[in-house]
């Protein structure tokens, strides 16, 4: 892997974290994009316009900042009600060209300092995106649940297999020596994310026999679920966790087939719902590393 300059390796991580948001937005239909809900009220849309408002403040804190002066003292509710009230009625043409015109507009200013250190921009790109990019990837995994809710049994357990066989490609040939560094999701490395998605596998293929069994579910703290999971996974050492991820998912699989009733709000949350978001951060954190 070739040394980059801090500079580069600023540009690195934009670059990475703006391909994703791109394939996230690529991912919606014209007509999807226009619903709200995804990021609180706003639609995919409203996001395209909100990115742009941000790229260009970066580049205007760069330029402050690499001119020796202070950090405007913004309040960012403030910026994003202003904002999101003068863009709501831009048509989904504009939001998107305003979005590409201003990170082209970004980009060229901060190439054009002499120096760019990563706190004066990473709030506003490459530590803005990928909330975003979940927000979006999360909500469209959301949609699945009524899009995909006619699908036969085969059907479904063909999206787990293509979601499932995406993921294993985002993993595939990572060093194993950087394979537990931490910052791929927040603080968690590739793999603690390879821990936590099987532990949402067999909550899948536990969810899908209890359906099959005319069982209630239990009620989930997803968010402590993660925490304490995470925490007893740490000392697991990877080719015991990676043979636990694939036995974990064979036992899924054999749960679907054994479901003749299967339907896909089942476990679309849990499995191919759920995977594009840990693709996607690892696809970024890839990129920018030169993995």
């Amino acid at each position: 892997m070739t040394e980059r300059s801090e500079t580069e390796t600023v540009f690195a991580r934009i670059d990475a974290w703006w391909s994703e948001w791109l394939a996230a937005l690529d991912a919606v239909s014209d007509a999807d994009t226009l619903t709200p809900g995804v990021c609180d009220e706003w639609s995919v849309k409203d996001l395209m316009a909100h990115t742009a408002v941000w790229d260009l403040h970066a580049a205007g804190t760069a330029e402050l900042l690499a001119a020796g002066q202070e950090r405007p003292d913004d309040y960012f509710q403030s910026i994003n009600d202003e904002t999101s009230a003068r863009d709501a009625s831009l048509t989904l043409v504009e939001a998107r060209a305003r979005m590409d015109e201003a990170h082209a507009e970004m980009l060229a200013r901060l190439r054009a300092l002499d120096h760019l250190e990563p706190e004066w921009v990473a709030e506003d790109t490459f530590g803005h995106y990928p909330d975003h990019v979940d927000q979006v990837l999360a909500w469209s995994g959301e949609q699945l649940e009524m899009t995909d809710a006619g699908l036969s049994p085969t059907e479904v357990i063909d999206r787990v297999n293509d979601g499932w066989a995406r993921w294993l490609e985002a993993i595939d040939g990572i060093d194993p020596a950087l394979i537990d560094e931490p910052g791929v999701c927040g603080s968690w490395s590739t793999k603690d994310l390879i821990g936590h998605v099987a532990v949402w596998d067999r909550e899948a293929a536990a969810c899908a026999r209890r359906e099959t069994l005319g069982q209630t579910h239990p009620v989930f703290d997803w968010q402590r679920v993660n925490e304490e999971e995470s925490e007893r996974r740490r000392t697991t050492q990877l080719p015991a966790l990676i043979e636990q991820m694939h036995a974990t998912h064979a036992d899924l699989l054999v749960a679907l087939h054994d479901a003749p009733k299967l339907e896909a709000g089942w476990i679309v949350a849990d499995t191919y719902g759920h995977y594009p978001q840990h693709i996607a951060q690892i696809r970024a954190w890839r990129t920018w590393k030169g993995i």
